[in-house]
């Protein structure tokens, strides 16, 4: 369980000398570990999190990403002799990838937020349980820090200030950093930090105009000449009746010799309403998303939802999540100290994806069929598990490229023969029918 984390040695017991002085010593903590160090070690809401919570298309694009990134599964697999990949034989951490993370997280949910943490902190840091059951769990990204290494790069992983891990207790995972080498970079901040400050104001401009104001700007103009006090009493005047709150609307009654001219839309409103949309298409530039897939207006260009979110997927979900499996393979790899163990992605449960499934299952069918893949390298390619068969081995040739004996392209070129398999036995094609070799 989750709460025997709390049971390590503190971090003073790191075995390495003031494990807190040498990350201090580095300076690569980034800028969100340093506000919660100076709010006196308290957790406090980063400038990521308020962006995530006060923006509405950061919400989205984040959500967006996380949700469809959570509908992956991973593979572990291994490599027999020949090359084939079978199930991992280690049960305990085949059962961690085939049943959930740990007694209260799903995999979907784990993978949904260790992404919303790599998004919106730069990072993601899973703790890893070697238990009776091996568990996974998720740590807060804003309480940990790095304790770097001058020989092994990271010596370990300090949480809250407390907590202890060592390398094969913590899996890390980093959103590229072009100035720090430990820590990764937020999506939120790092290029649109000014795209939601703009949005910040707007949301606000616009809010006071609605809550507050019956029109917009415009000129208040008199007939007679005024002093400055009555310009100033004048324009109390008008603004108490017309421009606070639970006025919105109403009738605009001037004495005489007053006017009012309504400006529509000021040279102010039109460059909040140009930067607004500049700030959007920065927004979904950065998170590498396009406006449909996250409900927005259709157009001529992006009529086509299937291939724009096959798209998005690819450029912007793909990537991350394939960064964790190869994090968790290189991960296990050296808890388990071999170099036999693969993680791959299973994206059958994504919607979308289900046509690309469909059109490789038809190209792999082809090549099969042709010849140039064996039954089960198509297997494979479809996330199908191997057949233990040494025919389903072997690249069959089509009926029109039968030459003699000659049934598999193993049979043209002695350095592919299958193990196992001697031209001189007789070989079952899969599809059907029995090929006699040297027309026995």
């Amino acid at each position: 369980m989750f709460f025997g984390l709390f049971k390590r040695k503190p971090a003073e017991a790191v075995p390495h000398a003031d494990a807190t002085s040498a990350y201090k010593a580095s300076s690569a903590a980034p800028e969100y570990v340093k506000q919660y160090e100076d709010a006196g070690g308290k957790p406090s809401v980063s400038t990521y999190y308020t962006a995530y919570s006060s923006s509405d298309l950061v919400n989205s694009c984040v959500s967006y990403i996380a949700e469809t990134g959570g509908l992956t599964r991973f593979k572990i697999r291994q490599k027999d002799k020949s090359g084939k990949l079978l199930p991992l034989k280690n049960k305990k951490v085949r059962a961690l990838f085939e049943n959930a993370p740990n007694s209260f997280f799903t995999w979907q949910e784990l993978i949904e937020q260790s992404i919303q943490s790599y998004l919106l902190t730069g990072n993601t840091f899973l703790s890893f349980e070697a238990i009776a059951e091996y568990e996974l769990w998720l740590l807060e990204s804003s309480k940990m820090k790095i304790v770097p290494d001058p020989n092994e790069y990271v010596s370990g992983y300090i949480y809250n200030d407390k907590i202890s891990f060592t390398p094969t207790e913590c899996v890390h995972f980093r959103r590229a950093s072009s100035n720090n080498l430990y820590y990764g970079t937020s999506a939120v901040m790092q290029c649109i930090a000014d795209s939601l400050i703009l949005e910040g104001y707007a949301t606000e401009d616009l809010k006071a105009f609605y809550e507050n104001s019956s029109v917009g700007d415009g000129v208040l103009s008199s007939e007679l000449p005024l002093t400055k006090k009555q310009i100033e009493s004048i324009k109390e005047q008008f603004e108490a009746n017309y421009s606070k709150e639970g006025k919105r609307h109403s009738t605009i009654i001037l004495p005489s010799k007053l006017g009012y001219t309504n400006i529509k839309l000021s040279p102010k409103d039109s460059m909040l309403l140009d930067s607004l949309n500049i700030s959007s298409d920065r927004i979904l530039r950065t998170f590498r998303l396009h406006k449909v897939v996250l409900g927005g207006e259709v157009d001529s260009y992006s009529n086509k939802m299937d291939t724009i979110a096959t798209l998005v997927f690819n450029t912007a979900i793909k990537p991350i999540v394939e960064k964790i499996a190869a994090q968790l393979q290189l991960f296990f790899r050296k808890v388990l100290k071999t170099d036999n163990l693969y993680i791959s992605c299973d994206y059958d449960n994504i919607p979308y994806m289900s046509n690309i499934l469909e059109d490789k299952a038809v190209a792999i069918t082809k090549l099969t069929a042709s010849g140039v893949m064996s039954y089960n390298e198509g297997r494979d390619a479809l996330g199908l598990s191997q057949i233990n068969n040494s025919n389903f081995d072997k690249h069959w040739l089509p009926s029109y490229l039968l030459s003699g004996n000659a049934q598999t392209v193993e049979d043209f070129d002695p350095n592919k023969q299958v193990a196992n398999s001697p031209a001189s036995q007789t070989t079952v094609n899969p599809t059907g029918g029995t090929n006699l070799a040297n027309g026995g």
